[in-house]
This record gives structure tokens, sequence and C-alpha cells, in this order.
């Protein structure tokens, strides 16, 4: 959850493993010779693609080819720089069918679906994602239901203040750490309802924890109205078509 954790703050701020992967890849563009290839699963996915962003000119020259497993994505001004527009034709990025922490943030629509033999969030294990021969078995485009996740995480977390969206994280993690919660894992078949009743106790104990994510749920709710009208509107328009 630690690795969550890093990924959710990375909605409001530069988080510390980011400008070190800056720092790596410089140092080992200036000790190694020849062609570099970079890649990265989650976390690491956003990484390999910040780090090329953001690193030297005579190293980025270098790159050949930037893997994106499953990893957030980035700010619209991240997205729009002349040194992302350089590398786009070489970035990889792969998402599971029912992916959301790839869907954090904003995206470069040109990535590849690929199918998992697992269900919702356990589909982020890429050891899960089925492979034929050579090469991983795609899918022509995710499934309605991470599509609506998707919509609804983005329009909530733009709905907030950066000092909101932190506070939300830090509160919500804060809940995950005191309720003993270190893995998926701990969300198994025979522990996700304690799980959750211990974390609402928590929330509850905490008047600070209930008040910010009350307000967190309403505007989250919010947000899923508006993303189950637009995924009607959009339904009703393939049928149409």
């Amino acid at each position: 959850m630690i690795g969550w954790k890093e990924n959710f703050r990375m909605c409001f701020e530069t988080v510390p493993a980011q400008k070190k992967a800056v720092d790596y890849l410089n140092y080992v563009g200036h000790t190694c010779e020849g062609e570099l290839w970079l890649g990265g699963h989650s976390k690491g996915g956003n990484l390999a693609v910040y780090a090329a962003v953001k690193a030297r000119p005579n190293i980025q020259n270098r790159i050949q080819s930037i893997y994106n497993f499953d990893g957030p994505g980035f700010s619209k001004a991240m997205l729009a720089s002349s040194s992302y527009q350089k590398l786009q034709h070489r970035i990889r990025k792969y998402v599971p069918t029912s992916s959301v922490v790839g869907m954090l943030l904003e995206q470069d629509e040109n990535y590849m679906v690929v199918s998992s033999e697992e269900q919702g969030l356990r589909q982020h294990d890429p050891i899960t994602w089925r492979v034929l021969r050579t090469e991983f078995v795609s899918i022509p485009e995710r499934k309605e239901d991470s599509e609506m996740v998707a919509r609804t995480m983005h329009g909530w977390i733009y709905s907030l203040s950066l000092e909101e969206r932190k506070s939300v994280v830090d509160t919500m993690f804060n809940i995950i750490q005191e309720a003993n919660i270190k893995t998926l894992n701990d969300f198994g078949e025979n522990r996700w309802r304690l799980k959750l009743w211990q974390m609402q106790k928590r929330m509850k104990k905490n008047p600070d924890y209930h008040k910010i994510m009350k307000n967190a749920g309403h505007q989250m709710m919010e947000e899923l109205s508006k993303s189950l009208t637009e995924m009607g509107r959009l339904s009703a328009n393939k049928k149409r078509k």
C-alpha cells in the first residue's frame, strides 16, 4: 500500500521517486555507452516516462523505447511539453481491461489494452496478463466499468484543489495504515469485510478523518452520477450507429 500511496500523491505533487529516477537515468546515461531502453510497472512505469522526459537532451537522444505497464498518467502541462512530444512515439503503454492505477491523471490515448486472467484491482498485477507466444493478448478497448471508474476518478480528482487532494490522500492512507492493511492481499475473500469494518471504525473515531472522507465521498458520488449519465449517452450513440 506504500507504493499505492505514492501513486496517489502524484495527483498533487512531484514525488521524490520521480526526482530520483531522473538522477538515476542521467547517471546511467553518463557512465554507460550505447542505446537505452526504459521500463517499469505501476509507479515504475510512470518513473520511466518521467525520467525520459526530464533527462538531459544528449541522453534522451539515445533512448530507443519506454515501456509503461499500467503506470499513472501525468499533468496536462507534462503531456503538452515539447520534451514529452519529442519522445511520445517511443512510449509504449499497456493497461489491463479494468485498469484503475494506469488511468489516474491525464492520459496519452495511445495505449494497448491487455487481457487478464483476474478481475478488478487484481488485474494490476502483470503476472495475470495473458501472453500468446511473444506478445500480450490485446483486446479492442477497456471494459465499461473500468471506463466509468476512470471517468469518475478523473472528474473527482480535478474537482478538488491541490490542498484538498493532499488531505484526502493522506487521510485515506492513514486509515488504511491504522487498519493494518499492507497489501491488496489483505482484502482477500475472507478478510475484506473485516478490513472495511476496521477502516470504518477508525474513521468514526477520528472526527477529522470522518469530515474529510465524508466530504470526499459526496464529491465522488456527484462525479459518479455524471459518469453514469455520460456513459449512458455514449452507449445510446453506439446503438444508434
